[in-house]
């Protein structure tokens, strides 16, 4: 018969690395959030993506309540340039 043996516990370097690995882990989440975020917030690397809606040539800022509608689907990487291509600015959110 054989005797199964016994796991010791785990030794100091083995717990410092496990918590080394879960540190990593969670800057890696907390930097994919960001990303996300950053998407779907309409801003990216401090840039602002303005949405304009098709229908009404209006667009609209990241923040604004209209930003997402259905009808948004212009985009525009400066306010200039929504507004060279026949948009206006939205009243609500003075872009």
């Amino acid at each position: 018969m054989e005797v199964s043996k016994i796991q010791p516990h785990a030794t100091e370097g083995e717990t410092i690395m496990k918590r080394k690995r879960s540190r990593i882990v969670l800057i890696a989440a907390f930097v994919l959030i960001a990303l996300v975020a950053s998407f779907a917030t309409g801003v990216v690397a401090d840039q602002i993506i303005y949405h304009g809606n098709t229908k009404s040539k209006i667009f609209h800022k990241p923040d604004c309540r209209y930003y997402n509608c259905k009808a948004c689907t212009a985009q525009f990487s400066s306010r200039q340039e929504a507004i060279d291509a026949g948009y206006r600015p939205c009243k609500i959110c003075n872009p």
